[in-house]
């Protein structure tokens, strides 16, 4: 039991460490962190800091690009090109891509 209690003892005298450590940066300061290390803040107060400018957003396949709205066939199925949680992806529906029928003598059967 002894190294139990020595184990215990050591732990409650580093929180205690801890605590009286963080005691003056908490009470008589602006910031918890030293001005060097003080986390940055983008100023969202002009349209330049925020997401209010639009950015053309456009999907991707087969290495072209596609505005939002667009609707390709991708792999036999209709697609959509449109937003989701904040990123393009493609929409696909349950309905098949239509197909152009050229006559020729290599149709299967």
């Amino acid at each position: 039991m002894e190294g139990h209690d020595m184990v215990r003892t050591s732990l409650i005298m580093g929180m205690a460490a801890m605590a009286i450590a963080a005691t003056p940066a908490l009470a008589g300061s602006k910031s918890a962190f030293p001005a060097s290390i003080a986390p940055q803040y983008a100023d969202l107060s002009s349209p330049e800091g925020s997401a209010s400018r639009q950015t053309p957003c456009q999907c991707r396949f087969n290495g072209q690009y596609f505005q939002q709205g667009d609707q390709v066939c991708i792999r036999g199925q209709m697609a959509q090109c449109g937003m989701y949680l904040n990123n393009t992806s493609w929409k696909f529906s349950k309905t098949p891509c239509p197909i152009a029928r050229a006559d020729s003598p290599y149709q299967l059967q």
